[in-house]
């Protein structure tokens, strides 16, 4: 029995199959073009209800100074008191004090803020972490958002400014 070679009725065979696929799309291209009109129209409608949120970021300094025999604290300390359910609260009451209403449900409130730091060096054996933390607030409109971030900052400056780590 003789060996047939196929490749040249499957090159064939797929180019046939393409351009029938292609004849077909276009005897219908205006139920194709239908639909991507409608869909553009129905996503640029939906964008006018989806709310606006903006984000507002500042650096916080931590001192790492050692005076006398006070410990300097853990920037990794003042992250946990910067996400504190108190300072959140006396901010969430700034907010609603100054714009008449709440900020929302107050667990989700507070998901909207968060704080990070950067590992400066990593091993098994020591963790150094950098002095400046970068706190992130988002929130819908910009001047509420830039009034959530200022508030949080002052109210964590006041609070836990003079915090050594004995204190913490």
């Amino acid at each position: 029995m003789a060996i047939e070679r196929s490749s040249q009725d499957n090159a064939v065979g797929s180019s046939d199959l393409f351009a029938e696929r292609l004849l077909y799309l276009w005897s219908h291209r205006w139920v194709v073009i239908g639909v991507t009109f409608l869909v553009a129209v129905m996503t640029y409608a939906t964008m006018w209800f989806v709310p606006e949120e903006f984000e507002a970021k500042a650096a916080v300094c931590v001192n790492r100074l050692a005076i006398f025999d006070v410990l300097p604290i853990n920037p990794t300390t003042v992250m946990g008191l910067a996400k504190n359910p108190e300072l959140l609260r006396a901010v969430a009451d700034e907010f609603q004090e100054k714009y008449g209403r709440k900020p929302g449900d107050f667990e989700k409130f507070v998901k909207q803020f968060s704080v990070k730091t950067e590992t400066l060096q990593d091993t098994t054996v020591r963790k150094e972490i950098s002095p400046v933390l970068e706190l992130t607030v988002r929130f819908r409109g910009r001047e509420q958002t830039r009034f959530l971030l200022e508030s949080w900052m002052r109210n964590l400056i006041l609070k836990y400014g003079n915090v050594s780590l004995e204190e913490a």
